[in-house]
């Protein structure tokens, strides 16, 4: 049985048709979801034994939203007594909707300014100004009385390469925080004197080991720590104001997406490694794995303790502690099964000698050593089993099998497209190599390919399409056109990690300084160059799909 300080799922919001990249849960019995569909939506509970939520479109539009935020209600606001909704868009736009609106009435403002994606939103403790950073390295202070962008806060260079704001911070009424590629967190006070008018220079100064995608407040915890930051590097860091780190949390397995801290101090985290986990002080007391190639957003509700969960797979969830709120024992069983049937590509595994693999006695007379601890276990047949120990149950619980991508049996409920990523996205000893999968698409397909995309944006002239100058140099400048919105940017950032992994395998004179010049040329928009065994699966998989969208 599980540990009643466990958390258990609460239901499951089902209507997005991709990803789920943002959500937020202010308020108990509403959440807000933002999609690369298009659409940001509102779930508010139908029913509450056991808990159903009904959903509400409250903004839909011709790029993908992937950031959100929630003002409350305000006395200086009276005629929006639910609050407002701030929603984030490929389109350098931010939404602002009235969550209890259908989508005809729901907009209360547009906000321009921004030069790229809004990847990042928050909102101040006394909902007086909004923040918002984009890929471009700028974040700005939205006035929530005027919606007037303030203050533009001075970041990162914007001839860094890795200029990227990917997490963005209200710490308090008076401090805010950014985080970004450049592996700096950057701190203001709004109470400092402006050199500039308009502008607000950071007093503070965090450099990391990696680029930051994640900040949160942290409350209550031993190491006295202000402030947690994650990234690439699979680490939880903590930090003090001054810079200090003052401790580090260990356990996931990829890239970490989205931090949250929980009433009771203890913090949420969520990753490409397919687990949302639960921190106290310095250890992960439970992992929690999802049927998704990754979760990208995570929330806590700080009235109830519950969060819920975005993923690649199109669901947000909701999980609690509180056994009122446990969902039914047929969607409990829905959760259970789609977990065991979700299958992992083995390019994201390390390479697997299938008889080196202990049998199903292992996880008969074995425990786990640690909370999260996953084991491949070899079921015969050519079949292996991946099993997560949970400590709170005190059992290996089956969360998938590894496939063998190379053939078409991955399933499509766990494949997407390669999420957009900034300059420094590698992991550590992935080399820039050339992939098997792709030879017989790149030998093929790659000039019709190129030759689409010339026909999209008419200002590629035809030397430039055809190869007349050298493949390099041709590739370099269809990356800067694809570095702005002349697709749709869902597809965009498919045909550009497509491109880069064709033209490995076009066999390009000199790789190393080819990977230089697509760096450079894309400003640090959309880099993973490295695209390492972890990648090759989902590489091969948006192949197909780049072939036939602008092959044709």
């Amino acid at each position: 049985m599980a540990s009643n300080n466990n958390f258990q799922l609460s239901a499951s919001l089902t209507g997005h048709e991709k990803d789920v990249r943002a959500v937020c849960f202010p308020v108990p019995g509403s959440i807000y979801t933002a999609s690369r569909d298009c659409t940001v939506q509102a779930w508010n509970e139908a029913s509450a034994l056991p808990p159903t939520y009904s959903g509400n479109l409250l903004a839909q539009g011709p790029y993908s939203f992937n950031s959100l935020a929630f003002l409350p209600p305000s006395e200086n606001r009276p005629q929006y007594p639910k609050g407002l909704v701030l929603a984030g868009s490929h389109g350098h736009t931010i939404e602002v909707c009235q969550p209890n609106a259908d989508i005809s009435g729901a907009r209360v403002a547009l906000l321009s300014g921004h030069t790229s994606n809004v990847s990042a939103l928050s909102v101040s403790p006394n909902g007086d100004f909004a923040i918002s950073g984009d890929w471009d390295g700028r974040a700005k202070l939205w006035n929530t009385n005027t919606w007037e962008a303030d203050l533009e806060l001075i970041g990162p260079d914007p001839n860094d390469k890795q200029r990227a704001i990917w997490a963005v911070l209200a710490y308090s009424n008076a401090i805010i925080m950014t985080g970004s590629a450049d592996h700096v967190i950057r701190g203001y006070s709004l109470q400092t004197k402006r050199e500039k008018e308009g502008e607000l220079q950071p007093g503070v100064f965090i450099r990391t080991p990696d680029v930051v995608r994640a900040l949160c407040r942290v409350r209550k915890h031993p190491s006295n720590a202000q402030v947690a930051s994650a990234g690439n590097d699979f680490l939880i860091r903590l930090w003090q104001f001054n810079g200090a780190q003052v401790g580090v949390l260990r356990g996931h397995e990829s890239f970490i997406y989205a931090l949250d801290s929980l009433p009771t101090g203890e913090l949420v985290s969520s990753s490409e490694d397919r687990t949302v986990r639960i921190w106290k002080d310095q250890s992960c007391i439970q992992t929690i794995t999802h049927p998704a190639l990754s979760i990208w957003s995570v929330s806590v509700c700080q009235k109830t303790g519950d969060f819920a969960t975005g993923a690649s797979d199109n669901i947000a969830r909701i999980f609690t502690r509180d056994q009122q709120r446990t969902a039914s024992e047929n969607t409990l069983r829905e959760f259970s099964e789609s977990l065991q049937r979700s299958s992992i590509p083995q390019q994201q595994m390390d390479d697997i000698n299938p008889n080196t693999l202990p049998g199903p006695e292992f996880i008969e007379t074995k425990s786990g050593t640690k909370e999260g601890q996953t084991v491949m276990i070899n079921s015969g047949n050519g079949n292996i089993s991946v099993y997560q120990w949970s400590v709170g149950q005190n059992q290996w619980l089956l969360v998938g099998s590894v496939v063998d991508s190379s053939s078409h049996e991955v399933e499509t409920e766990t494949t997407t497209a390669i999420d957009s990523v900034t300059d420094g996205d590698s992991h550590a000893g992935h080399a820039l190599g050339p992939y098997a999968v792709f030879v017989t698409l790149a030998q093929s397909n790659f000039t019709p390919v190129l030759n689409r995309i010339k026909t999209v944006n008419s200002t590629l002239s035809e030397q430039e399409a055809t190869g007349q100058n050298s493949v390099d140099d041709s590739l370099v400048k269809l990356i800067k056109l694809l570095a702005v919105p002349i697709l749709d940017l869902t597809d965009a950032e498919v045909v550009y990690r497509s491109l880069i992994a064709l033209g490995n395998l076009a066999s390009i004179p000199g790789q190393g300084d080819f990977a230089g010049q697509v760096r450079s040329a894309s400003a640090g928009t959309w880099v993973n160059l490295a695209i390492g065994k972890s990648e090759e699966a989902r590489v091969k998989s948006v192949g197909e799909k780049v072939l036939k969208t602008f092959a044709t």
